[in-house]
């Protein structure tokens, strides 16, 4: 499972943090779109057993291309994979100046 989700800050500038807390080790991905739906970036991070808990992943505000994107609101999906199992949640952060 995938809970108590805090981005920080939010709205940004440069940076954000993406913290929660999951309940098992496996693999996590954090799929960021623009409102219309485009693909922006993937994060990545596997955890491993005895790794379980608080995870943060921080985000550079950055495209695949390493360009800076543009402000507005953008959504972000976090999944984790665990074996069979699959969770995953979504929410909004907001990238000014």
């Amino acid at each position: 499972t995938i809970e108590n989700v805090i981005v920080y800050p939010n709205p940004f500038d440069a940076a954000t943090r993406v913290g929660f807390n999951i309940g098992s080790a496996g693999d996590i991905k954090i799929d960021i779109y623009t409102l219309t739906g485009r693909l922006v970036k993937t994060l990545n991070k596997q955890v491993q057993i005895g790794e379980e808990g608080a995870v943060c992943l921080d985000y550079n505000g950055t495209d695949f291309n390493d360009n800076i994107i543009g402000n507005g609101t953008y959504i972000y999906k976090i999944i984790t994979k665990n074996g069979t199992k699959e969770y995953s949640k979504t929410g909004k952060f907001v990238k000014l100046k």
